[in-house]
């Protein structure tokens, strides 16, 4: 990945079409934030943690809520679930908006005034050691 100018994507938010458990080969029906994790282009995929609108007033372990006042290129509100991965292709039919290609959507890297609560989250996951 070090190589790859997609490399820069690391560490920001992506909107995908999230496949669903039961179909995790199939782009998903919802259009949905993730946020980047790693990227393996031998592969062709990008890792994400899922992205969430929904039961922002409750925050497990590996969980963190980044408001649309925080990052104003969020549409709304996002609990990111890192302990809610998935491997997805890096192809337009997971990360083009048309699923032609022409519109991926990068909404951006995560604020750094929350870095520290990033950490906390990605270690209750267990993605990383403290």
């Amino acid at each position: 990945m070090a190589n790859s100018p997609l490399s820069a994507l690391v560490g920001g938010v992506l909107l995908v079409w999230w496949p669903e458990d039961e179909n995790p080969n199939l782009p998903g029906p919802k259009y949905r934030p993730g946020y980047v994790l790693d990227i393996d282009m031998s592969a062709k995929k990008v890792l994400l943690a899922y992205g969430t609108t929904q039961r922002l007033d409750v925050q497990a372990a590996g969980e963190m809520v980044v408001t649309h006042d925080e990052m104003p290129t969020l549409k709304q509100d996002t609990k990111f679930c890192f302990r809610r991965t998935k491997w997805i292709p890096l192809s337009p039919a997971f990360l083009s908006k048309s699923q032609s290609g022409v519109d991926v959507i990068y909404v951006g890297p995560v604020p750094l005034a929350r870095a520290d609560d990033l950490l906390n989250a990605m270690q209750e996951a267990r993605l990383i050691t403290p």
